[in-house]
Protein backbone atom coordinates (compact mmCIF):
# COMPACT_ATOMS: atom_id res chain seq x y z
CA UNK A 1 0.00 0.00 0.00
CA UNK A 2 1.00 3.65 -1.10
CA UNK A 3 1.81 6.15 1.85
CA UNK A 4 -0.96 8.01 0.01
CA UNK A 5 -3.56 5.18 1.01
CA UNK A 6 -5.56 5.48 4.55
CA UNK A 7 -5.93 2.09 5.78
CA UNK A 8 -9.89 1.47 5.48
CA UNK A 9 -11.89 -0.81 8.28
CA UNK A 10 -13.12 -3.96 5.84
CA UNK A 11 -16.06 -6.27 7.03
CA UNK A 12 -16.46 -9.36 4.93
CA UNK A 13 -19.27 -11.42 4.92
CA UNK A 14 -18.25 -14.96 3.30
CA UNK A 15 -19.34 -18.15 4.36
CA UNK A 16 -16.34 -20.19 2.98
CA UNK A 17 -13.83 -19.92 5.56
CA UNK A 18 -11.04 -20.17 3.08
CA UNK A 19 -12.44 -17.68 0.97
CA UNK A 20 -12.55 -15.35 3.73
CA UNK A 21 -9.27 -16.37 4.82
CA UNK A 22 -7.84 -15.32 1.23
CA UNK A 23 -9.58 -11.92 1.39
CA UNK A 24 -8.31 -11.02 5.11
CA UNK A 25 -4.93 -11.97 4.22
CA UNK A 26 -5.04 -10.11 0.73
CA UNK A 27 -6.59 -6.59 3.06
CA UNK A 28 -4.51 -7.03 6.21
CA UNK A 29 -1.17 -7.54 3.61
CA UNK A 30 -2.10 -3.41 2.23
CA UNK A 31 -2.52 -2.46 5.96
CA UNK A 32 -6.07 -2.29 6.00
CA UNK A 33 -8.21 -3.46 9.51
CA UNK A 34 -10.38 -6.45 8.65
CA UNK A 35 -13.28 -8.05 10.41
CA UNK A 36 -15.29 -11.42 8.69
CA UNK A 37 -18.43 -13.04 9.93
CA UNK A 38 -19.98 -15.89 8.18
CA UNK A 39 -23.31 -15.16 8.25
CA UNK A 40 -26.21 -12.52 7.59
CA UNK A 41 -27.33 -11.68 11.00
CA UNK A 42 -23.63 -11.71 12.23
CA UNK A 43 -22.39 -9.37 9.74
CA UNK A 44 -25.12 -6.93 10.36
CA UNK A 45 -24.09 -7.34 13.95
CA UNK A 46 -20.25 -6.91 13.65
CA UNK A 47 -21.25 -4.09 11.16
CA UNK A 48 -23.04 -2.18 13.90
CA UNK A 49 -20.14 -2.74 16.30
CA UNK A 50 -17.18 -2.36 13.82
CA UNK A 51 -18.46 0.45 12.27
CA UNK A 52 -16.04 -0.30 8.71
CA UNK A 53 -15.88 2.25 5.71
CA UNK A 54 -16.25 -1.19 3.43
CA UNK A 55 -18.53 -4.26 3.43
CA UNK A 56 -17.24 -7.03 1.24
CA UNK A 57 -20.67 -9.12 1.34
CA UNK A 58 -21.02 -13.02 -0.43
CA UNK A 59 -24.59 -12.70 -2.23
CA UNK A 60 -24.86 -16.41 -1.08
CA UNK A 61 -24.81 -15.98 2.71
CA UNK A 62 -26.76 -18.47 4.82
CA UNK A 63 -29.93 -16.86 7.05
CA UNK A 64 -29.89 -13.34 5.35
CA UNK A 65 -28.42 -13.53 1.64
CA UNK A 66 -26.33 -11.08 0.33
CA UNK A 67 -28.93 -8.57 -1.30
CA UNK A 68 -31.02 -8.64 2.61
CA UNK A 69 -27.32 -7.79 4.10
CA UNK A 70 -27.06 -4.97 1.72
CA UNK A 71 -30.37 -3.66 1.34
CA UNK A 72 -30.35 -3.40 5.25
CA UNK A 73 -26.66 -2.26 5.46
CA UNK A 74 -26.85 0.31 2.55
CA UNK A 75 -30.51 1.56 4.64
CA UNK A 76 -28.67 2.13 8.43
CA UNK A 77 -24.80 2.98 7.05
CA UNK A 78 -25.83 4.99 3.78
CA UNK A 79 -21.91 6.32 3.70
CA UNK A 80 -20.80 2.41 3.53
CA UNK A 81 -19.40 1.50 0.47
CA UNK A 82 -20.92 -1.97 -0.09
CA UNK A 83 -19.07 -4.90 -2.78
CA UNK A 84 -20.20 -7.75 -3.96
CA UNK A 85 -18.17 -10.73 -4.20
CA UNK A 86 -19.78 -13.75 -5.45
CA UNK A 87 -19.87 -17.14 -7.50
CA UNK A 88 -22.91 -16.12 -8.74
CA UNK A 89 -23.59 -14.88 -12.20
CA UNK A 90 -24.99 -11.30 -12.90
CA UNK A 91 -27.75 -11.57 -15.61
CA UNK A 92 -27.67 -8.76 -18.15
CA UNK A 93 -30.07 -6.36 -16.56
CA UNK A 94 -30.72 -7.85 -13.29
CA UNK A 95 -30.35 -5.10 -11.01
CA UNK A 96 -30.76 -6.71 -7.57
CA UNK A 97 -27.50 -5.65 -6.82
CA UNK A 98 -27.80 -2.38 -7.37
CA UNK A 99 -31.41 -1.64 -5.91
CA UNK A 100 -29.64 -3.89 -2.51
CA UNK A 101 -27.43 -0.60 -2.44
CA UNK A 102 -24.15 -2.39 -3.87
CA UNK A 103 -21.60 -0.02 -5.67
CA UNK A 104 -19.46 -2.91 -7.11
CA UNK A 105 -19.65 -5.99 -8.03
CA UNK A 106 -16.96 -8.52 -8.37
CA UNK A 107 -17.37 -12.58 -9.71
CA UNK A 108 -15.23 -15.37 -8.22
CA UNK A 109 -12.47 -16.23 -8.81
CA UNK A 110 -11.55 -12.62 -8.59
CA UNK A 111 -8.25 -11.19 -9.52
CA UNK A 112 -6.26 -10.43 -6.00
CA UNK A 113 -4.60 -7.03 -7.61
CA UNK A 114 -8.17 -6.00 -8.85
CA UNK A 115 -9.72 -6.44 -5.40
CA UNK A 116 -6.63 -4.47 -3.43
CA UNK A 117 -6.91 -1.64 -6.28
CA UNK A 118 -10.83 -1.23 -5.60
CA UNK A 119 -10.50 -1.09 -1.37
CA UNK A 120 -7.21 1.29 -2.05
CA UNK A 121 -9.19 3.66 -4.50
CA UNK A 122 -12.93 3.66 -2.50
Amino acid sequence: MTAAKRPKKVLIAEDNPDSAEIVTLLLEAEGHEVRVAYDGLSALQSAQEFKPDIAIIDIGLPGLNGYEVGQRLHKAMPDLILIALTGWRVQRGDTRATKAGFHHYLNKPFEPAALSRLVDEL
